[in-house]
């Protein structure tokens, strides 16, 4: 069963499955009932796609904002018309499908990293260990207890388990980057143990260079191209797969947006590796 994204179907999400909201307020229609008892008994394979993804977690779902305006404002319940770049959230999360933590889409490339970072800092007392996100054209398959990353690019896996707030700091975050073929064990729902795909191997570090530092760490939406697309897309991407290849210690991203400037700090620890191969022409870099 595929879930696409509700804000084109509006006709097949209302009538067939029922709003998040409407499940959220009434409980589950009869098709969206069905649809759950045919998947816990592994009678049924659910996928979706954008805002349809989104939408199968448990976890409190993000609806909006951008990355600046996140760390910014933080989180809020509402959407707002006169700033609709602020990070807004149902608490009540989606569909209840997926339940290993919180999941967002369209992520590299809409440098999403910081609204990600901002959901488990702010939402820190609900315990929520893990954040998933999903880069375009890039699936993530559970099955059972196990993850596994197909597709063009990658996903990220954010570990909340030791994250601080302090005002507008986030600390403690810790961020891994699979892509295709990649693997995670689940053990007792909460441990991840990574496995890398057989045909990448482990990066060896090249030397140290004199600046590892990016603007526009966050993809803005406020700097385009002559297309009025968004000019550095998966800046955050780029730059961390080149620190991990590095011997440098710590790599630093700046916001395109002033007033306030937020900074980045990456920080390697004991078991930081990046592993690389190829599928065809494809080169795939992944790293924990």
């Amino acid at each position: 069963f595929f879930f696409n994204d509700p804000a084109t179907t509006e006709i097949y999400t209302e009538q067939i499955v029922g709003s998040v909201r409407c499940v959220q307020e009434t409980g589950d229609t009869l098709a969206l009932n069905v649809i759950k008892t045919r998947f816990q008994s592994n009678s049924l394979a659910i996928m979706g796609t954008s805002a349809g993804t989104d939408c199968l977690q448990s976890a409190p779902m993000i609806t909006g904002g951008e990355s600046y305006e996140s760390v910014y404002s933080g989180p809020h319940i509402q959407r707002s018309e006169s700033h609709p770049d602020d990070l807004s959230y149902l608490p009540a999360g989606g569909i209840g499908l997926f339940n290993l933590g919180f999941v967002d889409t369209h992520f590299g490339v809409r440098g999403r990293q910081g609204r990600m970072a901002t959901m488990g800092a702010w939402l820190a007392p609900l315990k929520i260990r893990w954040g998933f996100g999903i880069d375009e054209n890039t699936a993530l398959v559970l099955n059972g207890d196990k993850l596994k990353v197909l597709g063009q690019h990658g996903v990220y896996i954010f570990d909340f388990l030791n994250v601080k707030k302090e005002d507008y700091d986030i600390k403690h975050v810790k961020i891994h980057y699979l892509t295709h073929e990649d693997e995670v064990q689940i053990k007792d729902c909460v441990e991840f143990e990574f496995k890398f795909a057989s045909w990448k191997s482990s990066v060896e570090t090249i030397d140290m260079v004199e600046t590892m530092e990016e603007g526009d760490i966050f993809s803005s939406p406020n700097n385009q191209d002559e297309k009025r697309q968004r000019k550095n897309p998966n800046q955050f991407t780029k730059l961390t797969q080149k620190f991990v290849h590095t011997k440098n210690d710590i790599a630093l991203g700046f916001s395109y947006e002033k007033n306030p400037t937020y900074k980045v700090e990456l920080k390697k620890d004991s078991v930081t590796k990046g592993f690389k191969g190829k599928k065809g022409d494809v080169e795939f870099f992944s790293y924990q």
